[in-house]
């Protein structure tokens, strides 16, 4: 079973797992629309085919990229909020 995982490169933190690539990058748009384009500057999206052999699908300037292909900022649950600093 496939899924993915959006991480924090600059903390190697696991932010969240997803079902589908469209749920994780639904999460990277609503950062994006808080946090502003450099959100995803320390962000990395991988998909797992095996768990054990994860494939970096996108970080940084791509990931923005990839993100802003998608769909409009759609509302996204509070548990993708950034959390207080």
């Amino acid at each position: 079973m496939t899924f993915w995982q959006l991480w924090s490169t600059d903390m190697s933190n696991l932010i969240d797992a997803f079902d589908s690539e469209a749920a994780a990058l639904a999460a990277v748009r609503w950062r994006l629309a808080v946090e502003g384009a450099s959100a995803t500057q320390t962000l990395a999206l991988l998909r797992f085919d095996d768990p054990a052999t994860p494939v970096t699908v996108a970080c940084g300037d791509a990931l923005l990229q990839r993100a802003r292909a998608g769909d409009p900022v759609r509302a996204v649950p509070p548990a993708y909020a950034p959390r207080s600093r």
